[in-house]
Parts: C-alpha cells; structure tokens; sequence
C-alpha cells in the first residue's frame, strides 16, 4: 500500500476511541498496538482495580491547584494512583497510594467517578491476557506532609492550576477525573458555617462536607462505638458520604448535628440535640469527641456547654436528657462539670446506663 493511499484510511486507533472512550488517549496507531486490541478469540481477560486521588487546594485568588506525579525522562504526568493490598478497602487504597505517591497527609472528601480502560499483557504470547482495570477516583485535600517524601515511583510531584493539569496530564480519561474534581472542591470551598460558637480553645460548628472522612473513622472504630454503646458501621466511605451530604442538604427541625474544633480549627468531634419534642418541650443530647489525643483536655465540656446555652436560647425545650455507660464515670464527671444531674441507673436492652437531665432554667 503506498503512502498516499494509507493516508485517506482511517485512523484504527482514533476510531476504537469514539467507540470505546476507556482506551488509553495516548496509545500511538502501530500494527501491534492495533493487534493485541483485537484479539478476542485467543486472549483470556483479567479484570483488576486500582484506586487514586485529586488533591485539590484554593489559591489566594479563589483559583483551584491540583497535584500531579511524574517522570520527566518518559515526560508522564498522571495522578497518583495504586493497587491494593490484600483486602484493603478501596477507600483506604487511595489514601495510602496518594499519600505514598506524594509525601502529602491527605483526607478523603467524597467520590469522584471510576474510569476504565484495557490494555494487553505479554501481547507476543501465544494467550496474552486482556486486562480490564477500574480506577476508583477520590476527591481529596491535603492537611500536612511535603513532597519531599514521596516514593520513587515518581522523580517529581507539583501543584499546577486545575486548567493546566488538564492540558498536561498523559491519559486522556483522567482530563474528566480532574475537571470533575475542581468543580467538586470549589462547591465544597463555598461553604459556610451557618452556626458557630467559641469558648476558650473549643468551637462547636454546623457540619461540612469536608467532616464526612473523621465521621466515617470514628463511627467505624469498634471502641468508639462501644462507648457510644453500639455498634460501629459497616458500610463503605462512599455509601456513607452520600448519607452524610444527603444530611447537610436537608434540615430536620428534630435535630441538630453540629461538629467540635480545637484551637488550630481541627475537627476532633461531634455534638448534637436529637428527637427534640417541643410538645414535651425536651430533646436528648449526645456527644463524641473522636480525636483520641484530645480527650482529657476540656473540649467535651466546654462543648456541651456552648451547645447547651445555644439549645437554651434557640431550641423549643426546657431540658436535655443523656444516657452514659454506668462504667464510663470519665464521662460522667465531664456531664456533671457542664451542668447535668444524675437520675439514677437505667437498663436499655440489657445495657446498664446512669441517666442524666439538665434543666436549662439552670443557666
């Protein structure tokens, strides 16, 4: 076929991407790459999964950066990404490979999207394998580390503006992944404390999207819960970060979830009134301060306290009740300090618990 004739036939490759988009954008159109894409009849399929994130962050100019990982002899640039270990949840995968990937302490924020695509394995073998990989994509942050710790996987780790990213980034599928992952953290980064409340280093604050990750860890640890008296979740971050915004955007007047910082403004916990009565003009009150190094230090007092007067001054009630572990006296002392009174000992399918009532004509 001469040269002028093979001009005018397709292209293979850009026409396998308007009908399959997962293949890779960067595939170049050789005779092999177009052979081992079509060799169904004697190549056995293996489908895989990898996970990764976007690490987003604001600029002074309300612009948004991401990171990227690369190699510059191979003039790659990608997002990190990884396998799992043995039986590591997909949440977790992502957070381990970004943060291993970058040097960056990282926090998960939501789900992104998956993306797929098929490469051959060993093509020259008489059997090569297919293999069909999902890539689970997160929306993250960074909250500490540097990049001077990142793996050798990668010899250089920058943030660039989220448009530049786009233009750079090696594989075609993750364009999406980072345009979706902007216009996801700009909506997070719009919003606003609708309540918030300060008494020396504690602060208690309406929740945000970015408290779902410390959520989702504290109600899945088993001795959080057993504190708490039940039993910890059991659901993936994603099924529950979907709860979790499903909350934020719909307002219950029976209750109110409200998140505990410290000084440095990091979230350590939660607060809230629930099953708020106001014929009986009474609502129970809970409390959890999850950041295990910030017990002992005055935040769950001076929590209760500030949600305590607030729920005086704005909630239809004249009392909040509470049950705590009867074994848990570190609790109950912290109660007593912030105004509650003890009213005896309850059992509750079994469980033994001392009961406590505030008044809060008391305040």
């Amino acid at each position: 076929m001469d040269t002028a004739t093979s001009a005018l036939l397709p292209n293979p490759i850009e026409s396998l991407r308007k009908t399959h988009p997962s293949v890779h954008s960067d595939l170049k159109p050789t005779r092999d790459t177009v052979l081992n894409l079509f060799r169904p009849a004697n190549a056995k399929t293996k489908r895989v999964w990898s996970a990764g994130g976007v690490i987003c962050r604001q600029d002074d100019n309300g612009g948004i950066d991401v990171v990227l990982v690369g190699r510059t002899a191979e003039s790659l640039w990608t997002l990190p990404k990884g396998t799992p270990l043995k039986n590591e949840p997909v949440e977790f995968t992502a957070l381990r490979e970004v943060t291993e990937e970058t040097g960056l302490q990282v926090q998960p924020i939501s789900h992104i999207r998956n993306t797929s695509h098929t490469f051959v394995k060993n093509p020259k073998k008489k059997r090569p394998t297919r293999i069909q990989k999902t890539v689970h994509w997160y929306l993250m942050r960074a909250i500490g580390g540097d990049f001077a710790y990142h793996d050798d996987e990668f010899d250089t780790v920058r943030w660039l503006p989220a448009k530049e990213a786009e233009d750079v980034v090696t594989f075609g599928n993750e364009k999406r992944v980072i345009a979706d992952a902007s216009y996801s953290f700009r909506k997070v980064m719009n919003h606003t404390d609708s309540l918030r409340f300060t008494l020396r280093n504690t602060t208690i604050r309406s929740k945000r999207p970015t408290d779902a990750w410390d959520d989702y860890i504290w109600r899945s640890d088993p001795e959080l819960a057993e504190l708490d008296a039940t039993a910890p979740i059991a659901i993936p971050f994603n099924q529950f970060q979907k709860v979790h915004a499903q909350s934020l955007r719909r307002h219950k007047p029976s209750s109110l979830h409200l998140s505990i910082d410290d000084e440095r403004g990091k979230h350590i916990g939660n607060c809230m009134c629930y099953d708020i009565d106001p014929g009986n003009r009474v609502a129970e009150f809970g409390i959890m301060i999850g950041e295990r190094t910030s017990w002992n230090k005055g935040y769950g007092t001076d929590a209760t306290r500030l949600l305590l007067d607030h729920a005086a001054k704005a909630l239809p009630v004249d009392s909040l009740f509470l049950h705590t572990l009867e074994s848990n006296t570190r609790a109950q002392t912290a109660f007593a300090n912030a105004g509650f009174r003890s009213t005896g000992t309850v059992a509750i399918d079994g469980t033994r618990f001392i009961k406590m009532v505030f008044a809060t004509a008391d305040l």
